[in-house]
């Protein structure tokens, strides 16, 4: 089995088909050098549309089987003490459309006081749920969606915020066998 080793995406966009905030300065969160997608709320519980990351430049060898996919998201919680940021949804996303299992940690608090930190979902063989193949992960619209869940203090003017400073990938495959067998016909 072969890896593709850590990969940052060429694009990023915004996609409202979860959640009702959008993202400040969306394009922050695709490389990873300290500059934050971000998005603050008060204490109302609410959801970030989806940060969309794709085009991976992956180079999966034609005809290759695709073992599993490994996702990484470098976050942190800005705000004041009592701020609970946690994942609302995490999905792969195949031809641009989020697809497949919702890996997201909805359960545990991002790590807090403005220290990114790399979280990891995923492993070398989880699929999410689907059978991707070579040109699926090849294509410019291979990506992951990934949305945050907002609460900020236990009263109003407390406000928390979410921070992304980078979405990676990691996918684990094995090449296809390339031998050939070799007919001999013996004419009499």
């Amino acid at each position: 089995m072969s890896d593709t080793g850590w990969l940052s995406s060429d694009s990023i966009s915004e996609d409202n088909s979860i959640g009702t905030l959008a993202w400040n300065n969306p394009s922050q969160g695709r490389v990873e050098d300290g500059n934050v997608a971000d998005q603050c709320d008060d204490y109302q519980a609410r959801d970030t549309y989806y940060l969309k990351v794709y085009d991976f430049n992956a180079a999966i060898p034609a005809g290759a089987s695709i073992d599993g996919i490994m996702v990484r998201v470098k976050k942190a919680i800005s705000g004041s003490a009592g701020i609970n940021v946690r994942d609302h949804s995490l999905k792969l996303a195949l031809a641009g459309t989020p697809s497949g299992n919702d890996l997201a940690d909805t359960d545990t608090q991002w790590p807090q006081f403005e220290v990114l930190e790399w979280v990891e979902y995923g492993n070398e063989t989880e699929l999410w749920g689907l059978t991707p193949d070579d040109e699926d992960i090849n294509d410019v619209n291979f990506g992951v969606a990934f949305s945050a869940h907002l609460q900020g203090g236990a009263r109003p003017g407390i406000m928390g915020c979410a921070w992304v400073d980078d979405i990676q990938v990691k996918i684990f495959y094995t090449e296809a066998e390339t031998g050939f067998t070799q007919k001999v016909m013996m004419i009499q």
